[in-house]
């Protein structure tokens, strides 16, 4: 019970400190999306057996290949190694528990129990042998594991129940109908629940014994138990779906689905319960009682295998669904498919159109493809998309009436339902008994010709009269009753005339006015005038126009007009002042390119951007950019928007049509928890284990000067909707931005104490999350310590009073205590000059003379014991391209990285890297045989390419020497090599031998 509460309240406080998501998995029609992440992401094994987040918000998978910590971007893995103790007993996991209180793992693996410590680092076994004594398991196979409050744990396995007394350092052994135990639940009052082969039992404390329920209907291999809130518990049973049982009054019902191998159940923050099969896929049952069901297919599907092998629900309320051969999905329930239901394949281009009209038949016109139209019955996405009720339209020369060009600007609908084409061949009219189009100023209206071609808007004011824009001859407005006609041309010379004669957007209004944007100013044209009243940008009124690229018109309910320009956002006029304000990038849009605007049902302002979809909350004058987590895709919008019948928006984006469902709501964005995860001080020691160093100090020891961290940003939803940015505070003069997670590298550090800062910075608004860091001290010069200010105070002291007691001998003393100052000097000049003789300044390696001088020395003592003796010769692959591209700091900088790799490859005595020239470097192995070589070179080769943005090739010889070989000869053999490897594609290592 008290184990319950505990979790309760750790789940509570993740939910909490992370920003929450709201919405039900099935709150709206549209459909959920499934990510995954498999082995092209860095998932060790395609089975994902267990998952479950730690109390640092990073996601584990336990697999059949090793054990998976994952960020959002980047994998961590423990697997077994042979010949070592502190590692995983077995790869294959079968099943995961998390003890959040003690920050530890408890795995069932085919090599029995593993206890994983994270903050340690320390890996414990419990295994089925005779030499584990009391703590010895029933069987190797564990698969369910529960840990208490307490520190026992129990454990099912292939041959019973276990229970591991931390106090007794024992494990008991209790015998279980059906022997194989495959799920153990502690309920909320405190009784052990097993799930086996032989269905469902209690554990007795009074009796120490397993007690099987009688009920038939609990008979049946119960694969996973979980618990209501109303105490009720819920079977995941083999080939009988899901059993609910009260333990209260013994009633049981069973759900079966379509397929009923059942493997794992979970229950979700909406209340829907999730049933994972071994082959049949996924099912959902929502709060409502409605069944879904998800599978795969070769023709497509959401999952990626239908075999489901484990389910979570995180603390941001993703659900995980691992499966058996193809890694794991995540679904969050805010994301949704906003793909438009009922479509066909259409035709490549930019959609510039869509409209509704009357009938319910869609329509849509595309940049170069002509114009589709679908009748989709009552309701949009009602009927799929079939040649019986999908028509396209395409310009044909050898028909008259065909469509008249296959790049189609706008569509408009009359009052009376006729529907009204604008292309760049003019302006046709859909004929509906013919299936085909008539031509304006030869079918109808002939005696009115348009200005151009290249129409633009179309459109009628409340007394039918025509409005008609332009590409580059302005405005026509026609009026079919009485055949008046007046054109609006842009003349400078003219005061009133159109401000350009480009022209993408005209909206009449109620009260007779209208409006028209054009290339280079808005108009009016009031009722009863000539003239018109035009607005421009004037940057030096900030209530006037904020752009005079004016892209798009729109009136809302409260019959508000709103502007959208091409780089000043969002205006709205005002007209009793005849004055606008302005919404921009800078006030939360996502891009001051606006396309269209629409409103929905509770008067929000949906915005398409040339960078994604922004809301404008009217009643309180809100901007907010929505971005990947919010489920829209962050892209670029055309023209094309339609508010449907039913309430839902559409807009025509890049990839298609974007439909948003009426009443969607917005959820908050994730802001990613920052962990700096690793902290390298190249002291030739690890790097200490632990899954956070956040708000750590770090002292390095004397002569250290050289740092590195890495630093995560876990978001699981959409982590392009975040990028990085780090400084070493006290050092770096300013922010250094990062796309990704990464490691940085400092050298060279100075006396003194920074603070390595890292903070998430949103991609689209610019907001910012919580700063992580760790206080770095570097020590001070040793010559400049205490201890040495204090030794030199001494000597100062016993100076003067030798001065003093000796005055007879003043000028030979004197002197003495001048040639001993002047000494003490020189020997610590000396020691300077001496290690600057033999280091290289920019990286800090030995230099050739050393490396020239020592390993003459090897040779010798490698000739004297007859044992090998190995020289890794390095260049840096296209470092000169690399240099004159991002600058000589930045390959300074990059070199420096690298030999920090050498210097952390190095360890044994006896073994060392020097800088040879240029971007070439060297590793002195002394006994040190081929194989070796090639373990030391492949480290090098990983490591680089973790940590840096280059690559190296590397060369190797590795000789026994006789009394022939010299300096020259290794390093000779090395370049020979090396020269080999560049040949052979750079990124890799050659080994010289005679003859190659």
């Amino acid at each position: 019970m008290k184990l319950r509460i505990l979790m309760l309240l750790i789940s509570v406080f993740a939910l909490t400190t992370a920003k929450v998501y709201t919405r039900d998995f099935f709150e709206r029609e549209s459909k959920l999306l499934f990510d995954l992440v498999d082995r092209d992401s860095g998932l060790s094994n395609q089975a994902v057996s267990s998952v479950v987040e730690d109390k640092h918000g990073f996601m584990w998978f336990g697999t059949q290949g090793g054990l998976n910590r994952y960020d959002g971007q980047n994998f961590r893995t423990y697997r077994h190694e042979p010949f070592e103790d502190n590692v995983l007993a077995h790869n294959l996991i079968q099943t995961m528990a998390y003890d959040a209180d003690a920050d530890v793992f408890w795995l069932g693996t085919y090599r029995g129990l593993v206890r994983f410590d994270q903050k340690s680092g320390e890996f414990r076994h419990f295994e089925d042998s005779q030499s584990a004594g009391p703590l010895r398991l029933s069987s190797n196979l564990v698969i369910a594991v529960l840990p208490l409050e307490d520190g026992g744990v129990w454990i099912g396995t292939s041959a019973g129940l276990d229970y591991y007394d931390p106090e007794l350092q024992s494990i008991h052994h209790y015998p279980v109908p059906g022997s194989i135990v495959r799920s153990l639940h502690l309920d909320a009052q405190g009784v052990l629940w097993i799930g086996s082969n032989g269905g469902l039992s209690r554990f007795d404390p009074q009796s120490r014994e397993v007690v099987a329920k009688s009920d038939p209907m609990l008979s049946d291999p119960v694969m996973r138990i979980i618990e209501g809130p109303d105490g009720v518990l819920e079977l995941g049973v083999w080939e009988g779906g899901v059993v609910r049982y009260s333990p209260a009054s013994g009633d049981t019902t069973r759900t079966e689905f379509p397929d009923n191998r059942v493997y794992t159940i979970v229950r979700t923050h909406d209340d829907t319960l999730w049933v994972a099969t071994w082959g049949g896929g996924l099912f959902a049952v929502d709060a409502e009682g409605k069944l879904h069901s998800f599978a795969y297919s070769e023709s497509g599907g959401e999952l990626a295998h239908n075999v489901v092998y484990s389910l979570y629900q995180d603390s941001r309320r993703n659900l995980w669904i691992g499966t058996n051969g193809a890694g794991v999905h995540s679904v969050n329930p805010n994301r949704r498919d906003f793909g438009f239901p009922g479509l066909p394949a259409l035709p490549r281009g930019r959609i510039q159109a869509i409209h509704r009209d009357q009938t319910n038949r869609l329509w849509i016109g595309i940049y170069g493809g002509g114009l589709v139209a679908v009748d989709q019955g009552d309701s949009p996405g009602s009927a799929h998309a079939n040649e019986a009720n999908v028509h396209h339209y395409r310009h044909d020369p050898d028909q008259e009436f065909s469509l008249a060009n296959d790049i189609v600007n706008r569509i408009h609908e009359s009052p009376e339902g006729r529907i009204y084409i604008a292309t760049q061949g003019g302006i046709q009219r859909y004929r509906p008994e013919s299936n085909d189009f008539e031509q304006w100023g030869r079918d109808f209206y002939p005696d009115i010709q348009l200005p151009e071609n290249v129409v633009y808007p179309v459109t009628q004011d409340h007394e039918g009269r025509y409005w008609i824009g332009t590409y580059n001859s302005g405005v026509l407005r026609y009026d079919p009753r009485t055949g008046d006609q007046i054109s609006f041309r842009h003349d400078s010379d003219v005061p009133g005339s159109l401000s350009d004669n480009l022209v993408y957007d005209i909206l009449p209004l109620e009260n007779g006015a209208t409006w028209i944007a054009t290339n280079n100013g808005l108009c009016r044209h009031d009722a009863g005038t000539e003239g018109l009243v035009c607005y421009q940008h004037d940057p030096s009124d900030p209530t006037g126009l904020s752009s005079s690229a004016i892209r798009t018109l729109f009136e809302d309910r409260r019959g508000r007009l709103w502007i959208g320009s091409s780089s000043g956002g969002l205006s709205q006029y005002h007209a009793q002042t005849n004055t606008f304000t302005h919404v921009t990038e800078r006030d939360g849009l996502s891009d001051n390119t606006l396309i269209a605007i629409l409103e929905d049902d509770v008067g929000r302002l949906w915005l398409a951007t040339g960078r994604g979809i922004s809301l404008y909350h009217t009643e309180d004058s809100h901007a907010q950019a929505l971005d990947k987590q919010s489920g829209l895709p962050l892209i670029e919008y055309n023209y094309g928007r339609l508010r449907d019948f039913d309430g839902s928006i559409v807009f025509a984006g890049i990839e298609g049509l974007v439909r948003i469902p009426a009443g969607f709501r917005v959820a908050e964005t994730e802001v990613p928890q920052l962990h700096i995860t690793d902290v390298f001080t190249y002291t030739g020691e690890p790097p200490t284990s632990r899954p956070s160093h956040n708000d750590r100090t770090i002292e390095l020891t004397l002569g250290v000067r050289t740092i590195s961290f890495s630093f995560a940003g876990l978001n699981y939803n959409a982590p392009a909707a975040y990028r990085y940015r780090y400084r070493l505070a006290g050092f770096d003069d300013d922010w250094v931005s990062s796309d990704e997670h990464g490691t940085v590298s400092y050298a060279a550090l100075p006396p003194g104490t920074f603070r390595f800062q890292v903070e998430a910075v949103h991609s689209v608004d610019g907001s910012r999350g919580a700063l992580a860091e760790v206080k770095v001290i570097v020590p001070e010069y040793w010559w400049r310590t205490a201890p040495a200010r204090v030794g030199y105070a001494l000597a100062g002291l016993l100076i003067l009073f030798a001065a003093v007691r000796l005055r007879e001998n003043r000028v030979l003393l004197s002197a003495n205590a001048e040639l001993e100052r002047t000494n003490a000097l020189l020997e610590v000049a000396n020691l300077e000059l001496t290690r600057l003789s033999i280091h290289d300044p920019l990286t800090g390696l030995f230099n050739r003379r050393y490396f020239e001088e020592h390993f003459s020395s090897e040779i010798v003592r490698a000739r004297r014991e007859e044992s090998p003796i190995t020289l890794l010769l390095l260049d840096i692959d296209h470092f000169k391209n690399y240099n004159d591209h991002n600058g000589h700091i930045a390959g300074d900088r990059c070199l420096q990285a690298v030999s920090n790799v050498l210097s952390a490859a190095v360890r044994r005595p006896g073994d060392f890297a020097a800088r040879y020239g240029g971007e070439e470097l060297l590793v002195v192995l002394p006994n040190t045989d081929e194989q070796g070589a090639e373990i030391i070179a492949e480290l090098v080769h990983d490591r680089i390419r973790r940590s840096t943005p280059v690559t190296v090739s590397i060369g190797l010889s590795v000789l026994v020497p006789d009394g022939n070989i010299e300096v020259d000869d290794f390093v000779a053999r090395a370049d020979e090599a090396l020269y080999r490897a560049k040949n052979d594609g750079r990124d890799c290592t050659r080994i010289w031998r005679p003859g190659s």
